[in-house]
């Protein structure tokens, strides 16, 4: 069986290259998307998970910073100062704003941090030290050809580039970074800040004291500043990443699925189109005293041949594209390299490979070894 099976495969090494190309080309276009779907909820909680602290206070109502505006007054950073427990507090403001030079406008989310908030990786430069200075998104700068030491508009303002962020894209708003006391005084003239008396901050980033219960110190702020709704890190992230999923997870979901069903089709016409070919050495077998369920073993492990080494060729092709995708659009992430994606396109992959062994093993089912003698 192994015998005929290898005999099989190496009859035209040509029509077998291009069977397993025509599957790598299927399992790309399948890790690719899988990789750009999860990719995109990467980026999207990325932010929150990245902050070094074990509770966010957001306005009440408010459970993530995608689709949602959180305003705090003031006074509130003092209060949630108070509560036993609480070691540190850290403002925070962030907006939606549009960036724009030119004819060309790009939506973008301003975060303003003291401290605590900042870029958690940076290609180049530094961090803001002081009012005037920025970091922004290492692929908005490239989009615009704008580089550290040069100078831009921001909110009415001019200011300074002194640094370029690593993963802070996502295909929703790309992050800048400035000083605190900058978004604050964008905060001042803006229609949120009227709701505030005395100025305004989006989130408070909340250090719990070593040794507290940090559930213990999030129920007692809630109950003693009505207005702030304590979250963390993770769970402001999910939050996150279920909005996003609500707005676009259905058409990426649709776009994956339609993928797979072309890797169906295509690992279906390759073994077709091989079993056909050999019509007559199936009739010749099955003349001979072969069982079908003999033939039924040579289509299956023909199929996992082609799929094990497509599948092989398209993760390696895989990674190459997914390079090429961020490199050429660095606000899109595609982790193809990602373990989960690449087990469930390899499980997949399998899977289609099986179920496209169906009709070719109904064909060899169906020949008549008489046929044969007639030829």
């Amino acid at each position: 069986m192994l015998r005929f099976l290898y005999r099989g495969l190496i009859y035209d090494r040509s029509r077998i290259l291009l069977s397993v190309l025509a599957i790598a080309a299927a399992i790309v276009l399948v890790v690719v998307l899988e990789g750009f779907k999860v990719g995109l909820w990467q980026q999207i909680e990325a932010y929150p998970q990245h902050l070094q602290v074990q509770l966010i206070g957001t306005q009440a109502g408010v459970t993530g910073m995608t689709g949602a505006r959180s305003v705090l007054p003031a006074d509130t950073l003092e209060s949630v100062e108070g509560i036993p427990g609480v070691q540190k507090v850290s403002p925070l403001v962030g907006s939606p704003v549009v960036f724009s030079q030119g004819d060309r406008k790009t939506p973008i989310y301003i975060i303003g941090y003291e401290d605590v908030g900042g870029p958690w990786r940076l290609q180049a430069g530094r961090n803001v030290t002081a009012p005037g200075e920025l970091v922004m998104d290492y692929g908005l700068a490239r989009k615009y050809n704008l580089d550290i030491g040069e100078q831009t508009e921001l909110l009415g303002k001019d200011f300074q580039i002194v640094g370029l962020s690593a993963e802070t894209s996502s295909m929703f708003n790309p992050y800048v970074f400035i000083d605190l006391e900058d978004a604050m005084a964008f905060l001042s003239v803006s229609e949120i800040s009227q709701q505030a008396d005395g100025g305004s901050f989006s989130f408070l980033l909340i250090e719990v004291q070593p040794g507290v219960e940090v559930f213990q110190v999030r129920k007692a702020i809630e109950a003693a500043v009505p207005v702030v709704d304590v979250t963390t890190p993770d769970e402001l992230a999910a939050n996150d990443v279920a909005v996003a999923k609500g707005l676009i997870g259905s058409i990426i979901g649709l776009l994956v699925g339609v993928a797979y069903v072309v890797g169906i089709l295509v690992i279906g016409l390759t073994l077709y189109a091989s079993v056909f070919e050999r019509l007559r050495e199936y009739g010749i077998m099955k003349a001979i005293g072969a069982r079908n369920s003999r033939l039924y073993q040579y289509v299956l492990g023909q199929a996992l041949v082609f799929a094990g080494a497509g599948v092989a060729l398209g993760f390696l092709v895989s990674l190459g594209v997914a390079a090429l995708m961020t490199w050429l659009a660095p606000q899109y992430l595609v982790v193809a390299w990602d373990g989960e994606v690449l087990l469930r396109s390899g499980i997949a992959a399998t899977i289609m490979a099986l179920a496209a062994s169906v009709i070719p093993i109904r064909q060899v089912a169906g020949v008549d070894p008489a046929t044969v003698f007639r030829q």
